[in-house]
């Protein structure tokens, strides 16, 4: 009996495998990224992603007061973008307008220079206008946190013959669009 008992037992034990129901779990993942794209203009050129907080507490609030012929370096246009397509930049520059005199508009001509770009100039009412994108850099579409951090330089051109004004005014508009 004590046999029979032992083979039942080892029967059972072993039926147990064969019979035994297989189941599944699965875990299901899911992610969101949120999309970064600022446009900040700074005083310190950004190269690390994860400074973006520390640049926005840099971004500088800028009036340029241009008094000599001298290249002034205005600040860093930085761009911090995790755009699958990357992104386009453009942006317009008008020279400094003065119509002080017997309402006649004067200007004061400037190039304008952004990283190791060709600079350009304003000339009296033409302005600058241009683009630039994550593709001038790499070529391809970002796949990445990206940073662009660009110097951008103003060299008056004929400040030393400009006529007498003190409202000589001139902007420079960035407009940054995540493709």
């Amino acid at each position: 009996m004590k046999k029979t008992i032992a083979i039942l037992l080892v029967l059972v034990i072993g039926m147990v495998g064969v019979f035994a129901a297989t189941q599944t779990k699965v875990i299901d993942l899911s992610a969101s990224v949120d999309a970064v794209n600022k446009l900040l203009i700074t005083t310190t050129a950004y190269t690390d992603f994860s400074k973006h907080a520390d640049a926005e507490n840099d971004a500088a609030s800028l009036s340029i007061v241009i008094d000599k012929m001298d290249p002034i370096n205005v600040g860093y246009l930085t761009i911090f973008s995790n755009s699958r397509s990357g992104f386009d930049l453009s942006y317009e520059a008008t020279a400094l307008a003065s119509d002080e005199v017997a309402g006649e508009t004067r200007y004061i001509n400037y190039s304008l220079r952004i990283g190791d770009g060709t600079a350009q100039s304003t000339s009296g009412s033409t302005n600058i206008t241009g683009t630039l994108s994550s593709q001038d850099d790499t070529g391809e579409d970002t796949t990445a946190l990206t940073v662009y951090s660009k110097q951008i330089t103003i060299t008056p051109l004929d400040f030393n013959t400009a006529v007498a004004g003190s409202d000589y005014e001139g902007t420079i508009t960035f407009t940054f669009v995540a493709v």
